[in-house]
């Protein structure tokens, strides 16, 4: 358990998430190992339909156990860093396990039995084929309505699609360096203005002002 401690602060430091960030960095750091799950489920797709017989019931019935397994992992952990992205993923994989659960009953005759019509077997379908991409378009929406929102409440106007694409990927946009120094700089003159009053006399007064800012660190960078 220590040595899997440190291996999730590991990795999430910077340096890590610099190196292999492209493989884990959409993950948190409790489930930095998530991408091999799901590499094993896709494999596991792939292999039932290459070496099963197509349209078996012995295939479907594989699929369905691998895709319930893994949904039930996906939705127990939400390893996803971003709420929007466990939502759209788990909402892919459900959908996909809802596919093979109509592809099974209609192997099995159900619908012909119980006199369903096939247009309205093909409307459901579409539906549940389209469902995650309907999921998608609201996510997307909502995070370009949030980030033009806010951007009318900063204090400096910022696009907003650049803060809903940094909504999108779980982040936020970190703060302008210059920006910063601009602030430290009005904070450095504005206390040396405060040193100085009118009220002073002689000749060391005036030049209190200019003695605190150049003596400050900000301004000799």
């Amino acid at each position: 358990m220590p040595r899997l401690e440190r291996l999730a602060a590991y990795l999430s430091t910077h340096v890590c998430k610099a190196r292999i960030g492209f493989i884990c960095g959409k993950y948190e750091a409790d489930f930095w190992y998530y991408e091999l799950l799901e590499m094993t489920r896709k494999t596991g797709l792939m292999a039932v339909t290459s070496f099963l017989q197509t349209g078996s019931y012995t295939q479907l019935l594989a699929k369905l156990f691998i895709s319930c397994f893994f949904f039930g992992v996906l939705f127990r952990c939400s390893p996803f860093n971003s709420p929007r992205l466990d939502l759209l993923v788990t909402t892919s994989q459900f959908c996909t396990l809802a596919t093979l659960f109509f592809a099974l009953m209609t192997k099995i005759g159900f619908f012909v039995e119980e006199d369903v019509s096939v247009s309205n077997l093909a409307s459901v379908l579409v539906l549940i084929m389209l469902f995650p991409l309907f999921v998608a378009f609201a996510i997307i929406g909502s995070a370009i309505y949030e980030g033009v929102d806010c951007s009318r409440c900063c204090d400096r106007p910022r696009s907003g699609f650049m803060r809903a694409w940094a909504k999108l990927r779980g982040m936020t946009r970190p703060a302008s360096p210059v920006r910063a120094l601009s602030k430290d700089l009005t904070a450095t003159r504005e206390l040396g203005e405060a040193a100085w009053s009118p009220s002073q006399t002689g000749p060391a007064a005036p030049d209190a002002a200019p003695r605190m800012i150049a003596a400050s660190p900000v301004t000799r960078l």
